[in-house]
């Protein structure tokens, strides 16, 4: 069996999983040893193997305390970033009080935007990769199932064939454009989603490139996790009204991508 010190980020355990699938036994110190992840050495009391080796996966070799800093305290968990599950190198703290290191703080962001990887609390202004097209709408007086005491807002959305820039799936390669239609109740909460769908869209957040759900066609321009009301009626299982909770959860949607 090797047997290993084990700090809990689990980097070391994984790097010698990685040497000796199986064979790794793990023990859990009663304190945070004061360095960082590098490589060790460790001792392989298995049969077949019959001299100490090192794990080649990882770079440098740990330096066994002395007994003197064992009494050290628990390194806390705040002073570890959450991402790469080492302590934190400049540290960087978000609005959401998460911290993480400059470093993989910037890497996120260019992943996934600005957004926290832990509670994915948006920290600036995200973009997403929807297509060129046009947002237009129209007030009509006729109502929707559910809000008889006012008219309706018909969201019309209009995409172009195109072609998919490096952001989408499949770079070079053609799209196929769209036209959707949406509705919302022409009242104040209605009013109000209607601005904050106009600027989801400015963000590029409503629509992407993709699979299409219904047609299983690739290429497409598609939705993107935005909830839209595309029939006047039907209730949420034809996308339509009565909904009594549509216009929560369409303010959900976009307050999860940053909108709100």
């Amino acid at each position: 069996m090797c047997e290993t010190y084990r700090e809990d980020s689990e980097g070391v355990a994984r790097g010698l999983r990685r040497c000796a699938p199986g064979l790794v036994q793990e023990y859990r110190l009663d304190y945070f040893p004061p360095y960082r992840l590098g490589s060790v050495r460790f001792i392989c009391t298995e049969p077949y193997f019959h001299h100490h080796r090192t794990c080649h996966h990882l770079q440098t070799h740990y330096h066994v305390p002395q007994p003197e800093t064992l009494d050290e305290p628990r390194r806390s968990k705040d002073d570890l970033c959450p991402i790469c599950l080492d302590r934190l190198i400049k540290k960087k703290q978000l609005k959401c009080k998460h911290t993480f290191c400059d470093e993989c703080l910037q890497a996120s962001v260019q992943h996934t935007g600005p957004m926290c990887p832990v509670c994915k609390d948006v920290f600036g202004v995200m973009e997403g990769d929807q297509p060129d097209g046009v947002m237009t709408w129209i007030n009509s007086s006729s109502f929707l199932p559910g809000f008889s005491g006012c008219g309706s807002i018909m969201i019309t959305y209009t995409f172009p064939n195109g072609k998919q820039t490096k952001k989408h799936p499949n770079p070079g390669q053609p799209y196929q454009g769209t036209t959707r239609t949406a509705y919302l109740p022409d009242n104040e909460e209605g009013q109000e989603v209607l601005k904050l769908l106009k600027k989801a869209f400015d963000q590029k957040m409503t629509f992407t490139v993709g699979t299409s759900r219904t047609s299983g066609l690739d290429n497409q321009v598609i939705w993107n996790d935005i909830s839209h009301k595309t029939s006047k009626t039907g209730g949420p299982q034809s996308f339509g009204y009565p909904d009594p909770n549509y216009l929560s959860k369409v303010k959900e949607d976009l307050k999860a991508k940053g909108i709100e």
